[in-house]
């Protein structure tokens, strides 16, 4: 994901009040600080990303508790497990996914991998 888009809005106060256009979709939900499940289901049954923890975001919140989900693991929800994950993510192999992703925090990071960085051209 870009860290700013030149175009586009990159803070939740660069949104106006009322609908949101696709564009508007999705620069919002890389802004969201909400659960991104949660934004995700706001955004199919009613058509906008929830920016901050409106009416219907508390009323979906209330119905996964509800029936009982599990506990969720975005990357807003569990940002501490998100951020492992990407230090650790030069090691995923198909092999050892589903332990990186279920629990990213007992991986130790291989200090024989190394990130080449490039320099940027002015």
């Amino acid at each position: 994901m870009e860290p700013k888009r030149a175009l586009g809005k990159n803070a939740i106060e660069d949104f106006n009040k009322g609908p949101q256009g696709k564009d508007d979709r999705m620069d919002a939900l890389a802004v969201t600080p909400v659960c991104l499940r949660i934004a995700l289901t706001v955004d199919n049954q009613k058509g906008y990303i929830p920016l901050l923890e409106d009416a219907n975001f508390l009323a979906e919140q209330e119905r996964e508790i509800a029936a009982g989900f599990p506990n969720c693991q975005c990357s807003n929800c569990d940002l501490e497990a998100a951020k492992a994950i990407l230090d650790v993510a030069q090691q995923m192999t198909v092999d050892n996914l589903d332990q990186m992703l279920s629990s990213p925090l007992t991986i130790e990071k291989d200090p024989s991998i190394t990130v080449l960085v490039r320099k940027r051209k002015l």
